[in-house]
């Protein structure tokens, strides 16, 4: 018997696996599968870790100190006005076509890593209100620290201690870390959340399994994979008007399917970086800096060209999805009715 695809409802599916890499001492994804609706491309990781557990994980792993996403948040610097982060400005610049950000509006990042989209804002607008939904603990002080961003565990409880509403809200590459039974519930609260003459912005991965095969080496943590259809589908059944929605970033090669490496060899103790150079001898050290230096020349000589392709081109099939969505019309006239 076929699964029900929670976005189309179509019954049609394949069954793909799960590529897990992370956390040698964590089972939380080892035993998943991907659900892959063949009619409008959504694939979900089946069966999904409990809310509690991911609430856990999130909290306290994801960003630990042996984690590819770690961030040191304590000792973590703003980066200055040579630091503006370009797909931040290239998701807020988008924004404003459909909303106009004044001083003083709230900037609402679900997920904001090291911050990119607060700095980035603090440059472009005009004395802007920052907050962030954030489980990880230690990014509040962060975000207070850098940016004088508020850090709230929910959109409620940023409701309820904020009394403000968002003018924009962002959520980038952090709707496909939800489990696909959290989503409608999400993209209904974020009603609530978002002003009625605010935005939406939300970027992830482009990972339709229909049209191609998995090219990364695992998939952890993501649990929910979309295609153009499936999140514009999503979007519009919770009543958001989509604006606009397309690829964006790296252009899909056609590679083969990733290889499900070894936990212990994709996560250690270091970044791939710091294990790199604690296994080069002593006599290659040198050859290795002078090859990093071209590196870093060579980047930034391409720079320009590299960051437009990366954050202002559109379309061609690239490896991830940008959608900006406004409140649809029934939407705003329900939340306008009078009592």
């Amino acid at each position: 018997m076929g699964i029900i695809c929670p976005v189309c409802r179509e019954v049609d599916s394949a069954v793909l696996p799960y590529l897990d890499g992370g956390w040698s001492d964590l089972d939380l994804f080892s035993d998943l599968s991907i659900v892959v609706c063949q009619g409008c491309g959504f694939g979900q990781a089946t069966p999904a870790p409990s809310s509690e557990h991911l609430t856990e994980f999130y909290r306290s792993r994801y960003r630990e100190e042996s984690s590819d996403f770690y961030v040191n948040f304590a000792q973590k610097k703003s980066r200055g006005h040579a630091g503006i982060d370009f797909r931040s400005l290239s998701q807020l610049s988008l924004a404003t076509m459909f909303c106009d950000f004044q001083a003083q509006d709230v900037l609402l990042d679900l997920g904001p890593g090291w911050g990119g989209s607060f700095q980035t804002a603090r440059e472009i607008f005009e004395k802007p209100a920052l907050a962030a939904i954030e489980l990880n603990s230690g990014a509040d002080l962060m975000y207070e620290r850098l940016y004088g961003a508020k850090c709230y565990a929910t959109t409620r409880d940023f409701l309820e201690s904020s009394g403000r509403l968002a003018k924009i809200a962002i959520l980038s590459h952090s709707l496909e870390h939800y489990a696909v039974r959290d989503i409608p519930t999400l993209l209904n609260d974020l009603h609530e959340v978002v002003s009625i003459d605010g935005a939406l912005v939300i970027e992830v991965p482009h990972d339709d399994f229909r049209s191609r095969k998995a090219t990364l080496a695992f998939q952890t943590p993501h649990l929910c994979f979309f295609s153009p259809e499936s999140l514009q589908m999503a979007l519009v059944q919770a009543g958001w008007n989509v604006e606009f929605i397309k690829t964006c970033s790296h252009l899909i090669t056609p590679d083969g399917i990733g290889r499900p490496s070894p936990k212990v060899e994709i996560r250690g103790s270091s970044s791939w970086r710091t294990r790199l150079r604690k296994n080069i001898p002593d006599s290659m050290v040198p050859t290795f800096r002078v090859a990093r230096s071209l590196k870093n020349e060579l980047m930034r000589a391409c720079g320009v060209r590299n960051l437009a392709q990366l954050n202002l081109v559109y379309g061609s099939g690239r490896d991830c999805l940008r959608a900006v969505a406004t409140h649809s019309k029934s939407r705003t006239s329900r939340i306008n009715a009078p009592i």
